[in-house]
């Protein structure tokens, strides 16, 4: 959850939230909570196939924050494929916070891909 900027915001608009980080010892990728409604994250982008395939896998309503480039590969398509995306388009580039505190940037335009959300309609993959 990095800084935890997306989860107070959350928390701000009535939320209940689960905020998790692998040095949490709660790793995404591994734990599940017991209950839970939604998945909304700004996962590592080194790590958005796999968690693209845990959100499919959960089952549950999700939204990643993901560079546009998410869009390609097989690997990533197949899932699209076979379960559906719906991607929010952003109107500007987002300006990120890096890790280090240092330096920031819009460097990529990115989109929220969501499904189960039913927020609008479904890109078609071929």
């Amino acid at each position: 959850m990095g800084k935890g900027n997306l989860v107070r915001a959350l928390e701000q608009r009535g939320f209940k939230v689960i905020g998790t980080d692998i040095k949490d010892g709660y790793d995404f990728l591994k734990w599940t909570p017991k209950r839970f409604d939604c998945i909304v994250t700004n996962p590592p982008y080194s790590l958005k196939n796999e968690f693209l395939e845990r959100c499919y896998e959960l089952g549950k309503p999700f939204a990643l924050l993901l560079p546009l480039t998410a869009l390609e590969t097989e690997r990533r398509q197949r899932l699209f494929k076979k379960y559906g995306v719906e991607i929010i388009v952003l109107p500007k580039r987002v300006n990120f916070e890096t890790p280090s505190g240092k330096g920031s940037g819009s460097w990529f335009p990115v989109g929220w891909f969501t499904n189960w959300l039913g927020i609008g309609k479904q890109l078609i993959f071929v």
